[in-house]
């Protein structure tokens, strides 16, 4: 049993952690996962703040729960924050650190915590909507700028019902993009 899973066993099966226990114990693991952090930017140690960013960003998970009002963590959410520390530490920033945890399960983060690049499948992404999913057929592509296109198949664009519901998602969409608070930093 190596040291960090030594250390790992208190936090087994936790699924009531406070975020401050979720600070403390990310400050005691880092010891053995990534000492010191050599970027200037980049802090030492996660704080309250910084796991709420996380959150915000998506790197990390939403709680589990709210008990009493104070949000509940998991294992899951220790070993993700160790994870981002450490890729951190070998000079990762934030957007990619996102990339590459994204659709990542907690087996996989173990492992990549152990030091193994852990090859995990993501899962196809789900359609917006069941009347949007396609076959194959001709598409029009929309250049939506910024680097951005989307695909429309020709059938739903002649299909009034399908352009309702196109238009409908992509408000959606947009009012999602315009509420997503802006990275002031990727080094946080």
């Amino acid at each position: 049993m190596s040291e960090l899973d030594e250390r790992l066993e208190p936090y087994a099966g936790r699924d009531d952690m406070s975020i401050e226990e979720l600070v403390d114990g990310a400050s005691e693991l880092l010891e053995v996962v990534a000492p010191e952090q050599t970027r200037q930017r980049v802090n030492e140690r996660p704080d309250v703040r910084t796991i709420r960013y996380y959150t915000s960003q998506g790197l990390l998970p939403r709680p589990v729960s709210y008990e009493g009002g104070r949000a509940r963590y998991t294992v899951e959410h220790l070993l993700r924050l160790l994870l981002i520390k450490k890729m951190q530490a070998d000079y990762k920033t934030l957007r990619q650190i996102r990339r590459e945890l994204d659709g990542t399960g907690e087996d996989a983060v173990l492992a990549r915590l152990h030091g193994e690049e852990a090859v995990v499948p993501r899962p196809p992404p789900a359609p917006a909507s069941k009347a949007l999913r396609v076959e194959s057929q001709s598409l029009r592509r929309f250049d939506l700028g910024a680097g951005a296109m989307v695909d429309v198949p020709e059938s739903l664009l002649q299909n009034e019902a399908g352009r309702t519901k196109l238009s409908q998602q992509l408000r959606k969409l947009a009012d999602e993009l315009a509420a997503t608070p802006s990275m002031s930093s990727d080094d946080t």
